[in-house]
């Protein structure tokens, strides 16, 4: 299959594809959960409640930013497919 195939059936999800076992994205996450799991276990039960509240919404907005960063940089590498081929580089407003 192509990638537009792929991506049609739901297939091709780069979010899924980011990280390894072996990165840093795995050493920073074996961290959090770390210090996660120390402070529910000394938190009250109200408060418990508040920081797994905190950890889901803090997810979302990741979750909210990781698919905005990847619109921006397909929309980017499409723009700089355009300007490679028509050759115009005047596609991007200038500030």
């Amino acid at each position: 299959m192509n990638i537009l195939e792929e991506m049609y059936y739901g297939n091709y999800r780069p979010n899924e594809r980011v990280h390894t076992e072996e990165s840093e994205y795995a050493f920073v996450a074996e961290n959090i959960d770390r210090i996660v799991k120390t402070l529910s276990n000394n938190l009250s039960n109200q408060n418990c409640e508040q920081f797994e509240k905190l950890l889901e919404l803090y997810h979302e907005l990741i979750s909210i930013q990781s698919a905005s960063a990847y619109s921006v940089g397909f929309k980017m590498g499409t723009l700089m497919m355009i300007e490679v081929l028509v050759g115009n580089e005047d596609l991007i407003h200038k500030s």
